[in-house]
């Protein structure tokens, strides 16, 4: 995200600010344990951030899902009776198979949390964003952006993915 933002998620906590996207993989707050896979998200800021956090996950829902795909959670709820969605995934940010395995394809993860209460602020991470045309080039990918809002204009959305 950018500076500014990030500072008002300290400052405020997650619902203080949001922005919202299709949510490939339900609505709610995405974090990664891989920056390199964040970085489509930072590296188009002027001054770009990442907020390291802990997350406490509960119970994960083990997304195979396509986000396109039939039983896709594409803007959907947190399944019920789990508080969490994870998926591993490809530098494409579709989910992980078979095949990518069996050709050695770089694993990253996401994890979707719709409380706020599972999100511990820990780090506020400042990028010199002077080399990262070159990274981002090398982890481009589809990010499924709609806009930029507050949550008190629309408290039925909270995900914080990527800041325009």
């Amino acid at each position: 995200t950018s500076l500014i933002i990030g500072w008002q998620i300290v400052a405020g906590g997650f619902a203080s600010l949001a922005v919202l996207d299709a949510g490939y993989y339900g609505k709610g707050m995405y974090f990664s344990t891989s920056c390199v896979y964040t970085i489509p998200y930072f590296s188009i800021q002027s001054d770009p951030c990442v907020l390291i956090c802990l997350v406490a996950p509960g119970n994960p829902y083990p997304v195979t899902e396509f986000p396109k795909g039939e039983r896709s959670l594409l803007g959907g709820h947190i399944t019920i009776g789990y508080q969490s969605h994870y998926v591993v995934t490809t530098k494409s940010g579709l989910p992980f198979t078979d095949n990518d395995y069996e050709n050695n394809v770089p694993k990253f993860d996401e994890i979707v949390v719709d409380q706020e209460a599972q999100v511990v602020p820990m780090f506020l991470l400042e990028i010199d964003g002077s080399n990262l045309d070159s990274i981002f080039a090398e982890y481009d990918r589809e990010i499924p952006i709609k806009t930029h809002t507050s949550l008190e204009n629309d408290n039925q959305s909270n995900t914080l993915m990527v800041d325009e």
